[in-house]
Parts: structure tokens; sequence; C-alpha cells
């Protein structure tokens, strides 16, 4: 697969060439490292991601992504999730959308909707890894996705029924 003919990708960490993603070229990931599902336990609790597509990235209905803390190096998909419920205050916990985890770098991201994150989350629990911005203004559930290359996304199950929510919500600004 060639890749240097493609236009610009747009990626969790900015715009970056197509080309730029030829390193990833014959490489596949792990064996199971994009589970079906993964449920991770938090003080009983069960929480439920199922995959929602590879070589993507998470997106809200309109295809926005979402604000994100990240952990790095983390050993696959089922870890990630873990670590995005039990890694972070109740609080955050229960403020995930989904999540997007990279096979090849064990980058974990943990996806928030617009506003969530607080400079004090990202420092205490994403030692400042985080993406806070005004560009990644997803809302609401996983409902779309957006090609990434060397990623999978996951959305958590359940959290569809606060997108009536933020319907109403939108409707009102």
């Amino acid at each position: 697969m060639n890749f240097s003919n493609l236009p610009l990708l747009h990626a969790s960490a900015g715009l970056v060439a197509a080309k730029d993603f030829a390193s990833y070229e014959g490489k596949a990931p792990a064996e199971g490292c994009y589970p079906e599902s993964t449920r991770p336990v938090r003080n009983g609790e069960r929480f439920k991601f199922n995959l929602f597509a590879e070589d993507s990235v998470c997106g809200d209905e309109v295809g926005k992504q979402f604000q994100f803390g990240r952990f790095l190096q983390v050993g696959n998909a089922e870890s990630c999730t873990n670590k995005c419920v039990n890694g972070v205050s109740d609080s955050l916990a229960h403020s995930l959308m989904g999540v997007d985890y990279d096979c090849y770098s064990g980058g974990c991201d943990c996806l928030y909707s617009k506003g969530v994150l607080t400079g004090t989350d990202c420092d205490e629990y994403f030692n400042g890894m985080c993406d806070r911005s005004s560009s990644l203004k997803g809302v609401g559930s996983v409902a779309t996705s957006i090609m990434s290359v060397e990623k999978a996304c996951f959305k958590l199950v359940g959290t569809e029924a606060e997108d009536a929510e933020v319907t109403y919500m939108r409707r009102r600004n």
C-alpha cells in the first residue's frame, strides 16, 4: 500500500502528510490488539467498550474529534480502556465517551466531550498529555469515525442516552 499520493489526513496530533504513514506500510497490529470489546470494572461497576472502527479515530455525530487525555506506552486496547476507567477520577471515568488506541505506539487517548477536561485533570492524571484545544469540539457519544491509519476507535456503550440531552442543548444555543 502506497500512501505517498494521498492528501493530508487529520490525526489527533494535527495535520500530517499521508506519506508520513508510509513507515506503517506492511506492518500489522499484534494479533488481538483490537478486540471486539473490553469490559473494565471500577468499584464494582462494569464499563463496556465496543470496537467502533479500525484505522480511525472516534468522532461525534457531525464528525468532530473529542478532547482527550493521553496515556503513553499502554500494552493493548484492554489495558487502555482499563486505564481510562481506573486511572482517572470518578468524575472523569463517568464522563468518558470512548477511547482511541494506537497498537503501534501504545498511545491511549481517553475521549471526553468538549469542556470536560480541566488543566488540573490534565496535570494530575495525564502528566500534561491532553488536548483541550478549541479545535476538538466533539460533543455527545461516538457516532462517526475519522480515518487515521494507526489507531482504532472504541465506543463506550451507554453514552447514547446522553445524546438526547446534547441535542437539546445544541438547539438552545
